[in-house]
């Protein structure tokens, strides 16, 4: 191999084998000139690749043209935010679907996200991006392709069937609108590459199709009623994420956090939803709501969605034998999950693992959210995820960063680590200032 820092990159990667394979394959293709001239930062970066993945490497091998992206250490250095993904993807959509060219949106949108994860993909491995960036870097891959895919099935059923409506205040027909909300992972944006995505389905009220926007006082025709086009829509929605195409697929989705589960239907209006919660809401409903985010579709409606589940999602009061309900469900995961001799070793539902690292956090979100607003907001110093108290940075060059602590630690044990951490006791000031 002619360029030393290739030679070079393979000894030092963590799979040499698998790299020079990966390689020579490549050399293969219209890319072996680049291979000549590239730089030690790219030759490392992609024997990272090819190392590290080797369902990414055959990816890149199928399409050598991307090459170019995935190596370029200045686009890798930092993540890409979520509007210029959504920039990116409006740019080639609104055309396409003024066209009516929905297969060849569908199509762009799945090479799309498999550039997308590529791109990640060479951030993680070749270590420019920290795990907090690329789990939220694949959730924003995630938002945009769902939200495309909403627009699209959209814009096809409702030039099928015709536009939704429900009666409104004084006789009038109102549009009735829709959105996906994310849950799980995704809702709190921490996706990972072999993640499903965790979806639940609203629209507003329930109404009928009008061909024609109907007039005041007009009678409902022959239409679909809401319930009936919004189930459709969604039986579509879901098989377009999850169909495998020769351009990839999108995402694995799962619907069983929806109320009534796999008995439930596919989508409910709002005041379907409230009635649920308020007399058949169960007590892991509100700790999966928690993270309650939406993907897709109307924002006002989400948030008026939002609004109408948080005294449930976080009440002022809870009775005791909520803390022994979520006792009961780590049991139980424990006895019909975990299988024997793996229970300390299991990482995501042993002892100490992730579910109990989420079920201690939400327990104390449950107990306390209701009464202390704080908990569930954005931190105002770093702008991190929900459910994080920041602390400005103490005044010393090491500590360039606010120091990021769960909100649902006990204050005693957050005084205590500050303290640990920059040797000197913080500032006394009051609970209402430092909480914020």
């Amino acid at each position: 191999m002619r360029n030393p820092a290739l030679q070079h990159a393979i000894e030092a990667s963590a799979d040499p084998h698998r790299a020079k394979h990966g390689f020579d394959q490549l050399k293969a293709t219209q890319t072996s000139t680049a291979l000549k001239r590239l730089s030690a930062d790219q030759a490392r970066i992609l024997a990272a690749l090819f190392s590290g993945s080797q369902a990414l490497g055959e990816l890149l091998l199928k399409h050598p043209d991307w090459l170019q992206q995935t190596l370029d250490p200045a686009l890798l250095q930092h993540p890409r935010l979520e509007q210029g993904l959504r920039r990116q993807v409006n740019a080639w959509l609104k055309p396409l679907l003024a066209a009516r060219d929905f297969a060849t949106a569908l199509a762009q949108l799945r090479l799309f996200k498999q550039r997308e994860m590529l791109r990640i993909a060479a951030r993680d491995l070749a270590r420019p991006g920290d795990v907090t960036e690329i789990t939220r870097e694949i959730s924003n891959v995630a938002d945009v392709c769902l939200e495309a895919v909403c627009q699209i099935c959209h814009r096809q059923f409702t030039e099928r069937f015709g536009q939704p409506y429900h009666p409104g205040a004084d006789e009038r027909w109102e549009p009735t609108q829709f959105c996906v909300f994310g849950l799980g992972k995704l809702g709190g944006q921490e996706l990972n590459y072999s993640s499903d995505v965790d979806l639940t389905f609203l629209y507003t009220e329930e109404g009928h199709l009008f061909k024609e926007p109907p007039a005041r006082g007009q009678q409902r025709g022959k239409g679909l009623a809401n319930h009936q086009f919004f189930k459709r829509l969604i039986e579509a929605f879901v098989a377009e994420v999850t169909r495998l195409t020769p351009e990839g697929s999108l995402f694995r989705v799962d619907l069983r956090l929806r109320p009534e589960g796999d008995a439930g239907p596919l989508a409910r209006s709002l005041a379907s939803y409230e009635n649920y919660y308020a007399q058949w809401g169960q007590t892991w409903e509100r700790m999966m709501l928690i993270k309650a985010r939406r993907v897709a579709g109307d924002e006002a409606l989400a948030s008026e969605f939002l609004e109408m589940i948080q005294p449930f999602r976080y009440p002022r009061s809870l009775a005791e034998h909520i803390v022994r309900e979520v006792a009961g469900m780590k049991q139980r995961t424990e006895n019909e999950v975990v299988k024997a001799g793996e229970m300390d070793r299991n990482v995501k539902l042993g002892r100490g693992g992730i579910r109990e690292i989420e079920f201690i956090a939400q327990t104390f979100q449950l107990l306390n959210a209701g009464r202390m607003p704080f908990l569930p907001k954005r931190c105002r110093f770093c702008k991190n995820s929900k459910n994080t108290i920041c602390f400005p940075p103490p005044r010393r060059r090491r500590f360039r960063r606010p120091i990021a602590f769960c909100a649902t630690w006990s204050t005693a044990c957050k005084w205590k680590i500050i303290c640990r951490r920059t040797r000197s006791p913080p500032s006394a000031k009051p609970a209402s200032d430092w909480r914020r």
